[in-house]
């Protein structure tokens, strides 16, 4: 019966069966490093672990090591709980020996996040804690505000084809209000202009909006931001989601020449208990040396007349 309903499977997914058992997957073997991704829930709220096969058999197997996440707790509707926030993922996971198993793999154990669309978003390893007890952390960097799938996976030992299990969850992940420069980047070169007739130059503008995790999230309003100019805080005049800072260098520098300018915002949303804060950093140039002219001829003192051939060089 365990051969038939392997072959039935193998037919529905249409991969070659070979001699391998059902509930295994070689690791050896593995093209990208990634796991089957078939039963990733973005943001479902659901608790889910098992083998994973070769054949895409259901979650719930029996070999390979036991994994659970300890510290993390599905979520299926942000407004019913606190989302993750901040800027990394502090993962608590357990692996252990199944009875009858091989010992884990230590050095196998590790954090993965997915997104709504399947695909891995990040991924770091756990450190052993003890006895089957492992902890690390995931950066959040590259998570967009939404559903996340937050995935704890384990190898054991089993030789010649070692077995990995896994166990994740589906939350929310949020990362702040939404920050635009309307004219910056850091491929932007500013003017400094003339200091002596104190000019101002340019004016940084930005978009700050809320980026709700679903319909109704009052808690997604924007709370505070800050704008700050070489580390410096400076107060930026707002209309409606548009804030805007006319630059004065000379009040900025007074006369230190300089080469770039370092822009930052950061945004505050409404969430309790934590906040949720976002930033957007740009490193401008800044253009404060104006053209030299050069005048070769005519020459300072010669009388001219008639039609005269000027001659000069700019750099």
């Amino acid at each position: 019966m365990r051969v038939s309903g392997l072959l039935v499977l193998c037919v529905a997914a249409l991969v070659a069966c070979d001699e391998k058992e059902g509930g295994s997957v070689n690791v050896n073997e593995r093209d990208s490093g990634d796991w089957p991704d078939a039963r990733i829930g973005g943001g479902g709220g659901t608790r889910e672990g098992g083998v994973i096969p070769d054949a895409q058999l259901p979650d719930g197997g029996s070999a390979g090591p036991a994994v659970e996440l300890k510290n993390l707790s599905p979520l299926t509707d942000p407004l019913a709980g606190p989302p993750i926030v901040g800027s990394s993922l502090e993962v608590i996971c357990e692996a252990k020996q199944r009875a009858g198993g091989t010992p884990v793999d230590l050095s196998s154990v590790m954090v993965q996040l997915f997104d709504t669309k399947n695909e891995k978003l990040d991924e770091a390893p756990l450190t052993s804690q003890g006895v089957d007890t492992f902890k690390g952390s995931v950066s959040l960097s590259q998570v967009p505000t939404g559903p996340v799938t937050v995935r704890c996976v384990a190898t054991d030992t089993t030789t010649p084809t070692p077995l990995s299990n896994f166990n994740q969850i589906g939350t929310f992940y949020d990362g702040g209000p939404k920050i635009v420069f309307d004219n910056l980047n850091d491929m932007s070169i500013v003017p400094r202009g003339d200091d002596k007739k104190n000019e101002t130059e340019f004016t940084i503008k930005f978009t700050v909006e809320p980026s709700p995790l679903i319909t109704g999230d009052s808690a997604a309003a924007v709370q505070d931001v800050k704008l700050l100019l070489r580390d410096e805080l400076v107060t930026p005049t707002r209309d409606g989601n548009v804030y805007s800072y006319p630059v004065d260098f000379k009040t900025l520098v007074g006369n230190t020449p300089i080469s770039e300018l370092k822009v930052n915002v950061s945004a505050t949303n409404a969430r309790s208990p934590v906040a949720a804060t976002s930033t957007h950093n740009v490193v401008v140039k800044v253009d404060s040396k104006p053209p030299t002219i050069v005048v070769s001829t005519p020459s300072d003192g010669d009388i001219v007349g008639g039609r005269v051939t000027a001659q000069l060089t700019i750099t």
